[in-house]
C-alpha cells in the first residue's frame, strides 16, 4: 500500500515480488514462499529520519511453520512472537532505500491459512 507524507515529502511503497506455492505430496504439506519489497524515498531538500514498521506472519497453530525469514537490511528491532519488525532509517535529500522481506510458510495441504 503506497503512502505519502506531505509534510515530510516522503513516499513509501510496498510491492509483492514473489508468491509461490509448492505442494509436497509425500508429506501432505504446502509450502508458500513470499518476498516483498518496501521502498522509501525522501523528496525533501534536507535529510530525514523515520521509522518503518512492518510485520511478518505469526503461526497461530502448531501445524503452521514460519521459516527462512530474511531481511535485506537488518531490522533495528524485531519481535517474532508478535510479528513486528522496525527499521530506523536516515535518508539524505533525494535518497531512496529498499528493504526486502522473505519468508516461507509451511502448513498441511488441507488447511486454509489466512492473512498472508
Amino acid at each position: 500500500m503506497p503512502g505519502v507524507d506531505p509534510l515530510r515529502k516522503t513516499t513509501i511503497e510496498r510491492a509483492k515480488l514473489v508468491r509461490l506455492e509448492d505442494e509436497t505430496i509425500i508429506f501432505s504439506k504446502k509450502k508458500r514462499t513470499f518476498k516483498d519489497r518496501i521502498t522509501v524515498e525522501n523528496h525533501k531538500s534536507r535529510q530525514i529520519e523515520l521509522t518503518v514498521i512492518d510485520h511478518i506472519p505469526v503461526a497461530g497453530h502448531d501445524d503452521i511453520k514460519i521459516s527462512d525469514v530474511k531481511f535485506s537490511k537488518k531490522p533495528s528491532e524485531k519481535d517474532y512472537d508478535e510479528g513486528i519488525v522496525k527499521w530506523e532509517l536516515r535518508l539524505k535529500p533525494g535518497e531512496k532505500k529498499e528493504i526486502t522481506i522473505e519468508f516461507m510458510v509451511t502448513h498441511p495441504k488441507n488447511m486454509s491459512v489466512w492473512g498472508l
